[in-house]
């Protein structure tokens, strides 16, 4: 019996198996006893017979192996691939293949079988085989098979077997020109920075280029760095040189997890060389499209500490009070400096929660710088202030924390800066810790006693009835303009509360018809009318506070739920204002939201 005839055997031997011992390695088992013992014994009977006139032949055996390998290592979902279980030098009893879990088993096992002899040495190789297609996208282990030989159980390597929608187009082998998106990783975290880049290889002399189809890059918020600068390099090709150069980077941070395909874009390059009699120079145009790429975005893990606020990337951090000598009520800043290369839209300023000594406000971004290149990525600069104010006299310290997700280690990191140490006094001021109930001093002195008009009985220019008569015209010509002075100011109060109001209205609705681009300005108007509205409303200073509003509305009896409703639109404004990230659904809620309150607290 042939080689061919066994294999055929085989073959006929799988295709009648059941579907599900076909797929299912570990019941999948192909014995060589009955006619394969049968057809071996008689192959080595005729070996022996021939090794037996050449005694010195027989002597010579080369090592025993088994092992794997697969066609590819790296497919598309729709391609079909082989896999190979090769033993050299010694004769299979059991074979054993693994479990193919995610692979669509299409042959196999596909039994073949070669001996030669060579330099005195005989060398004996049986194959095993499989045509496998993917079942899904993914990297994926093949275990190890195993092989029974004489005695000896034998167990080959294991293969990796990388899954993908679709391959690379290679590049032309002697092609002049062409380009590639080349990520600084595949795979990043929810908020980490990706780095991406068009790299053109060329023979020729480009002079110029543009982008005709650029990707949407969905999934992605995307920042151009405009100010990397790429070296020219050269690189080795299919044994061709190529000159190299990134003609553009860009930072991509991801917003969402999931799978994301970044489509492929389509240039065109503006070529010139020289040619023909004198080297005239001809120029022409070369369309290039890249391929398409794949990243997979992950979530980012569980056990956050509480200082973490979304920060993703490496970062440095600096804290620093502007005051350590403090008296109770009497504020303070406290400075944050963040520096890093997460997202932009990502990293927040992490709360302080307010404690028995102080009380901490909401922070507020007072700078923010971005450069683009260091180090070539995106890199942002802010700085935060924290207004606190202390509750107790004594000496304290601070211990400022900042915490970001590395992902190169895969973990929270929590950075902290020197201890800040503050002193604080016992006021001198009858002011409580929060100023809430805080009353201005006034000091009233007694009129003084007026003896510079000194009656003389010998002269009337000197008597009391001299000065009466002699004052009376400018009393009454004082008196006449406070009138008047009185009588404008109330006509201007109660015209200043339908006018000024709807003045201040209209400018919040004016501010909802702002363009996307220009919300910052939109925001900027509702807190200056809201402003404006409770300066006038409460008598409060241009600059008040949070506190000095909460002292009036006391002292003006307000309603606790509005007051409430009051404070926290306030807090809402002054962060959409110096907030980096913003919406227009964002702004339109707290207009709507201002222009309640404003209408309910003049009716009061």
């Amino acid at each position: 019996m042939k080689a061919s005839n066994l294999q055929r055997l085989y073959k006929a031997g799988s295709d009648n198996l059941p579907d599900s011992k076909r797929m299912d390695s570990t019941t999948h088992r192909v014995s060589t006893s009955g006619y394969f013992k049968l057809f071996r014994f008689g192959i080595i009977t005729v070996l022996f017979a021939v090794l037996g006139t050449c005694p010195f032949v027989a002597s010579a055996q080369a090592p025993v192996s088994f092992k794997a390998r697969a066609s590819s290592t790296t497919v598309s979902i729709d391609e079909n691939f082989q896999i190979f279980y090769i033993l050299e030098n010694a004769s299979a009893e059991d074979f054993e293949p693994p479990s193919f879990k995610n692979f669509e088993v299409l042959s196999g096992p596909n039994y073949s079988s070669n001996v030669q002899f060579s330099n005195g040495k005989v060398f004996k190789r049986e194959e095993y085989s499989f045509i496998l297609k993917p079942g899904k996208t993914g990297t994926f282990r093949i275990g190890p098979a195993t092989i029974t030989t004489g005695n000896k159980k034998l167990k080959s390597n294991d293969l990796t077997i990388k899954v993908v929608n679709e391959l690379p187009k290679k590049e032309a082998e002697g092609e002049e020109l062409f380009v590639k998106i080349e990520l600084s990783t595949d795979s990043v975290f929810l908020g980490q920075q990706l780095l991406l880049n068009y790299k053109v290889y060329t023979k020729v002399n480009v002079e110029r280029y543009s982008f005709e189809k650029e990707p949407a890059y969905d999934g992605f918020y995307a920042e151009e760095l405009d100010r990397f600068f790429s070296p020219t390099t050269t690189e080795i090709i299919n044994d061709e040189s190529y000159t190299t150069k990134i003609i553009r980077r860009l930072a991509l941070f991801p917003l969402k997890t999931g799978t994301h395909e970044i489509e492929a874009a389509e240039l065109n390059f503006i070529v010139s060389e020289n040619r023909g009699f004198l080297f005239r120079r001809n120029v022409k145009n070369i369309k290039k499209r890249t391929q398409a790429v794949t990243v997979t975005v992950l979530p980012l893990p569980d056990g956050a500490p509480p200082t973490f606020s979304g920060a993703v990337g490496n970062f440095s951090f600096e804290a620093r009070l502007q005051s350590n000598q403090l008296s109770v009520g009497e504020g303070t800043s406290l400075i944050y400096l963040i520096t890093g290369n997460g997202d932009p839209k990502r990293v927040q300023p992490p709360v302080i929660p307010s404690n028995d000594t102080f009380e901490f406000y909401k922070p507020t971004i007072i700078n923010e710088k971005i450069d683009s290149r260091s180090n070539g990525e995106f890199l942002q600069q802010i700085q935060v202030e924290y207004y606190l104010i202390p509750k107790l006299a004594g000496n304290f310290t601070l211990q400022p924390q900042f915490s970001y997700f590395d992902p190169d280690s895969r973990k929270y990191i929590t950075l902290e800066t020197e201890p800040l140490k503050a002193s604080v006094l016992e006021s001198s001021k009858p002011i409580s810790a929060n100023r809430e109930n805080a009353e201005e001093e006034v000091s009233i002195r007694p009129p003084k006693k007026i003896t510079s008009l000194k009656r003389k009985e010998d002269s009337f220019f000197n008597s009391l009835a001299f000065w009466t008569l002699l004052c009376l015209p400018v009393l009454f010509l004082l008196a006449v303009r406070l009138k008047d002075s009185l009588k404008s100011t109330y006509a201007g109060r109660s015209s200043l509360k339908k006018e000024n109001l709807q003045d201040l209205l209209n400018i919040i609705n004016n501010a909802t018809h702002s363009s996307e681009t220009d919300l910052n300005s939109a925001f900027s108007s509702i807190n200056e009318a809201f402003r404006r509205f409770l300066i006038w409303k409460f008598s409060l200073p241009p600059g008040f506070s949070k506190v000095e509003l909460q002292s009036a509305l006391k002292r003006q009896a307000v309603d606790d739920e509005l007051s409430a409703q009051l404070i926290s639109l306030m807090e809402k404004i002054e962060y959409g204002v110096y907030s980096p990230v913003k919406s227009r659904e964002q702004m339109l809620d707290i207009a709507t939201e201002t222009s309640r309150v404003m209408q309910a607290l003049s009716q009061l």
